[in-house]
């Protein structure tokens, strides 16, 4: 393609130039050195802060997968928020000349950590019952228990609800008479157990084994069904005139008996946590059960407040 030439006279002034062919000056040439060093530095800023931004990233990173990694470190008696102590002792201090025993330990929500006597042993039968659901279970498994008909004409699976709930010392022997006794030990001391023994299906326990036994029941030490069996059966108790009175509000799963050591021993779900709470004497009732009770879910709700 040719191109065209135009021609112009001598003193024919020329047609006005496109601003691009226009001359920029001193103060153009300027705007432009100015918009150029804008754009290669922006150009560098912008790298720049997407290599800190990366390294941020990574370093969050690893913080997160660091906090995934890291065991729950459980809290400790000296963590304690609310005093519960001091509701003991003065309980002690009150009723010297009686024979009390009390454990206490938060599960969920505001930590506690109390006992009085908590190593004391006490002899009961019904206490006895409820701590072999943790042998039975782990040997025949909850599932299993419709198809076993004891020698009384009974299921097991029914059996093992009136021992619980009414403290059927006729289940409860022909339910033991299903554990292998041998590895009784091993399953309680495994799970915190320590201090109770066993003469059949009567115990000799304390009220810091029936503690940690109700706190590795709600902590799910048992399969998910053997441990809603044993649950709902507590929740059942006949016997709620102790720990259960001192709290209306709360889902309570408890086992109680009126023989020769009183006691009361439970799983307290209340508005804001939960925990558990042992409690054996010689001396006192359910009733004086029910008032300790009171006191210590009055501490836990006055500190929670606040």
């Amino acid at each position: 393609m040719k191109t065209k030439t135009t021609y112009y006279k001598i003193g024919q002034s020329l047609p006005p130039r496109h601003w691009y062919q226009r001359r920029v000056g001193w103060f153009g040439k300027s705007m432009v050195a100015v918009m150029a060093l804008v754009v290669i530095g922006g150009g560098a800023y912008g790298k720049f802060m997407l290599h800190e931004e990366s390294k941020v990233r990574a370093s969050q990173s690893s913080r997160l997968e660091k906090l995934n990694k890291t065991t729950p470190v459980l809290s400790s008696s000296n963590e304690n928020i609310i005093d519960v102590q001091f509701v003991l002792d003065r309980w002690a201090k009150e009723r010297s000349g009686e024979t009390w025993s009390v454990s206490a330990r938060s599960i969920d929500g505001a930590k506690f950590q109390a006992q009085i006597n908590g190593d004391k042993s006490y002899e009961s039968v019904t206490a006895g019952q409820l701590l072999l659901t943790l042998p039975l279970f782990s040997q025949i498994p909850a599932e299993q228990h419709k198809g076993i008909q004891l020698s009384s004409g009974k299921k097991m699976e029914a059996c093992v609800n009136l021992m619980i709930r009414l403290g059927d010392t006729d289940c409860g022997n022909q339910v033991a008479g299903y554990i292998d006794f041998r590895k009784v030990d091993g399953v309680l001391q495994k799970n915190g157990i320590k201090k109770t023994s066993f003469t059949g299906t009567k115990a000799r326990t304390t009220a810091d084994d029936m503690a940690a036994f109700m706190a590795v029941l709600q902590g799910g030490v048992l399969q998910k069904n053997a441990q809603d069996v044993v649950l709902k059966s507590l929740r059942e108790q006949r016997i709620r005139s102790g720990i259960p009175a001192a709290c209306p509000g709360c889902v309570i799963a408890n086992e109680a008996s009126e023989s020769s050591s009183v006691h009361d021993v439970a799983i307290i779900q209340y508005n804001g946590g939960s925990y558990v709470l042992s409690i054996f004497t010689k001396d006192g009732s359910l009733a004086d059960i029910a008032e300790l009770s009171g006191r210590i879910q009055q501490k836990i709700i006055d500190t929670a407040a606040h």
